[in-house]
């Protein structure tokens, strides 16, 4: 089981630096997700009240969807906040790739 730190508000995922590369804060254990917490908040990335750890099979339930519109057909879809941009339809990434 794998756990997420998210921001409780907008339930989009937070994003970490790792060797060079941005990467969603995803931790195999409860235990690694709570040290790495921790690190961010002490390091004033995140805020404690704000940001909250739960396993990736609970987030998906609570995670917040939002409605967009396709670049090239115009038709409404809807996606999660958390799609990155290459994935997008609805931006010019996607369509240029």
């Amino acid at each position: 089981m794998n756990y997420v730190i998210y921001d409780r508000l907008t339930t989009k995922i937070v994003r970490i630096m790792r060797n060079g590369f941005w990467q969603d804060a995803v931790y195999k254990t409860l235990p690694a997700a709570k040290a790495a917490w921790t690190r961010l908040a002490k390091a004033g990335k995140i805020l404690g009240l704000v940001h909250l750890i739960d396993s990736m099979d609970e987030f998906r339930k609570i995670e917040k969807t939002e409605t967009r519109t396709n670049l090239m057909s115009g038709t409404k879809f809807t996606q999660s906040v958390n799609t990155p941009l290459c994935c997008d339809p609805s931006s010019e990434t996607y369509w240029s790739m």
